[in-house]
């Protein structure tokens, strides 16, 4: 079942404001954790536009930065999904813009300073190379 703009901004914000039980497999000691990390600090997930492309458009703080940071993905983009293989790890396209932001966040290499930044209207837009995030014009 197709995910719509909304349901998939709803359930990306769900995603990163809840936590999440993990499990220590050695210990069998469960916690709960936040989606991205302790140092994320979600400010909002808005539905806008970039030349009339659908983005989701998420804000957010992080830990030893004084900027907003931001990023956004094209909404148009569902249609064209490999719809396939998301089902097959059994992901939809709100939990699999939620991997990619962890990702881009704390993968070595990349994080917040491996990213292209572009600050426009006091938010420091994000992009990395080979990600689904685009920059704003």
């Amino acid at each position: 079942m197709e995910e719509s703009f909304e349901e998939v901004r709803g359930r990306v914000e769900a995603i990163l404001t809840e936590q999440s039980e993990s499990l220590h497999l050695a210990t069998g000691v469960k916690t709960f954790v936040p989606a991205i990390g302790n140092e994320f600090h979600l400010d909002a997930v808005r539905i806008g536009a970039i030349d009339q492309i659908p983005t989701l458009q998420i804000t957010f703080h992080w830990d030893g930065y004084e900027d907003q940071f931001g990023v956004q993905a094209p909404l148009d983009q569902l249609d064209r999904k490999d719809r396939e293989s998301m089902h097959d790890v059994g992901l939809s396209w709100s939990q699999l813009l939620t991997v990619y932001l962890e990702e881009d966040l704390l993968a070595y290499g990349r994080e917040i300073g491996g990213a292209t930044k572009r600050t426009i209207d006091g938010v420091t837009w994000l992009t990395w190379p080979s990600s689904e995030w685009i920059a704003p014009n």
